[in-house]
């Protein structure tokens, strides 16, 4: 009996349940402002046209060639943006990347096989679904980017907890991304669905959405039931119980509001089985969301995405993503070497980098500000604190309360 349903990629349903309050805005709209972008949903729309190239291990650069006129149209409209790449694998989606590769390889075979056949259409659809974008691929990207001078970073785990971290401390204005992840991790402006020819996207605004949605009613929801009911959607950190969906998700957790009362009743109702780890997992993945490692730009140095409580111990905490030595995750991070092997790219493959990401003149992540390309200091540094985690789940699912605490360097 099948016990859970895999998850695809970011919540599934999310954004379809969001659609309500999603608005249509052309990015004309997001002038003079710094855009944050997930350049990993771009490099998978890139690898489309040349997957069999990829896959055959033949030189090509047309999956750059597409990134690089997604960022002409951004600066075609005075905007700035700021490149962010995935960084190394986060063991809390070890089973999720585990899925993924095996059915890259069976895709490959796949392919392989109608190619020798001589069946083109075929062998072309398995190609698209075998190839993968590799750090080196990435760093290709980064050397044009580099000089075109524009600004660049690369997570030291997952580019989604990097962004929400850009946003929340004033860097970015605004995260252009498909992947839902960017919601539960705390992005409140998000793009989805951007056309690069016509330059219309769809835009939420997570608060404006938790106030407004007709279909999922969040009025006097807290940020965490709104992480709650994401989770138990199923997440890449968390596949969902079966038979639940993000409608499902919503009225469990509008009813009974905390996840222990919520299992309580998913057992009574013996539709599900829910694995003995569930709740384990559950709470790992909450705290995934919102205290994931991410890169301080400014300081250079790794931080959490939000402050950890002292009753937390960091040892314990390497599902987060494990630390990096200092001057390693400046490495990762600037593009000077592979975030996963931790190899040397190239000799002087960063040698005239600008990777230094920009700095927002604002006092916030989502109004409208001039913005200043200048270097990043530590004197700068912002902190935020997860204020919003001091709600009733600490009593419910045995996680301590997250207090203000200083996210200092290592």
């Amino acid at each position: 009996m099948c016990v859970c349903q895999a998850s695809n990629m970011g919540i599934p349903g999310l954004l379809l349940a969001l659609k309500d309050i999603t608005k249509k805005k052309h990015i004309r709209e997001y002038a003079d402002m710094t855009v944050g972008v997930d350049v990993s949903c771009w490099l998978h729309k890139g690898v489309y046209s040349c997957s069999e190239k990829l896959c055959k291990g033949e030189p090509t650069t047309q999956y750059v060639d597409y990134c690089i006129k997604c960022i002409r149209a951004l600066q075609m409209h005075h905007i700035t943006p700021l490149i962010v790449f995935d960084g190394g694998l986060l063991p809390a989606k070890e089973a999720t990347e585990s899925e993924r590769r095996e059915k890259r390889s069976t895709a490959l075979k796949q392919a392989l096989e109608y190619d020798r056949k001589g069946d083109k259409t075929m062998a072309r659809q398995h190609f698209v679904r075998a190839v993968d974008v590799t750090p080196w691929m990435c760093r290709k990207l980064m050397d044009r980017l580099d000089k075109m001078a524009v600004s660049y970073v690369v997570a030291p785990y997952e580019a989604d907890a990097q962004l929400a971290y850009l946003f929340r401390t004033g860097q970015v204005d605004v995260v252009m991304t498909e992947d839902s992840d960017l919601l539960p991790y705390g992005c409140e402006k998000v793009m989805y669905k951007w056309d690069k020819d016509s330059g219309m996207g769809d835009e939420i605004d997570l608060r404006h959405a938790m106030l407004n949605s007709r279909k999922l009613n969040m009025q006097n929801w807290t940020r965490d039931q709104f992480l709650v009911m994401c989770i138990f959607a199923g997440c890449d950190y968390l596949s969902s119980l079966k038979g639940v969906a993000i409608t499902k998700a919503y009225h469990l957790v509008n009813k009974y509001k905390t996840p222990r009362r919520i299992l309580r009743q998913i057992r009574f109702e013996a539709k599900s089985i829910i694995p003995a780890e569930y709740l384990a997992n559950f709470e790992s993945a909450m705290l995934t969301f919102r205290h994931a490692r991410v890169w301080d730009p400014r300081a250079e140095c790794l931080v959490y995405l939000t402050d950890i409580a002292k009753e937390l111990d960091p040892e314990k905490l390497d599902f987060l993503g494990p630390t990096i030595p200092r001057d390693i995750a400046r490495k990762v991070c600037q593009g000077v070497i592979d975030p996963i092997t931790r190899a040397p790219f190239a000799p002087g493959a960063c040698a005239n980098a600008k990777c230094a990401p920009t700095l927002c003149e604002s006092t916030g992540g989502g109004g409208s500000s001039k913005h200043k390309r200048i270097q990043m200091h530590s004197s700068s540094r912002q902190h935020y604190s997860s204020c919003e985690a001091r709600n009733m789940f600490h009593d419910d699912i045995s996680l301590p309360i997250y207090k203000a605490e200083t996210n200092d360097c290592a």
